[in-house]
């Protein structure tokens, strides 16, 4: 009966995120990614390796976050860096559309996000 709270907020979280369009990438999208790619090797070392690594992240005093964010311009390559975390973290992925975020906004901005 005790863990029965925590089963419930963890319900009603999937369903939210369901209602805000989360999907579940599969990791295979990381490897899509030029190894060589300075992005890619930089995302691996301060994202990716951190939070897969618990004992990386305790000996550099890295605390796990909740979400990441990129944002930008258009056609900067943000949701297929996102994808590729979400998948390789087993995160869930959600696109935010900037009519989401305001009502008379700049036009061009838009925003990726993964959460855990």
């Amino acid at each position: 009966m005790a863990q029965a709270p925590d089963e419930y907020r963890t319900y009603k979280h999937k369903d939210i995120l369901k209602e805000m369009g989360a999907q579940t990438i599969g990791r295979e999208m990381w490897d899509t990614i030029s190894d060589s790619q300075p992005p890619k090797q930089l995302v691996q070392r301060r994202i990716i390796l951190p939070l897969t690594e618990e004992g990386l992240a305790k000996k550099h005093g890295v605390v796990r976050p909740k979400a990441i964010i990129f944002f930008g311009p258009p056609g900067t390559g943000k949701t297929h860096f996102v994808k590729a975390i979400a998948g390789v973290l087993s995160w869930w992925y959600i696109e935010i559309m900037p009519s989401m975020l305001m009502v008379d906004g700049v036009e061009k901005v838009g925003g990726q996000i993964c959460v855990k």
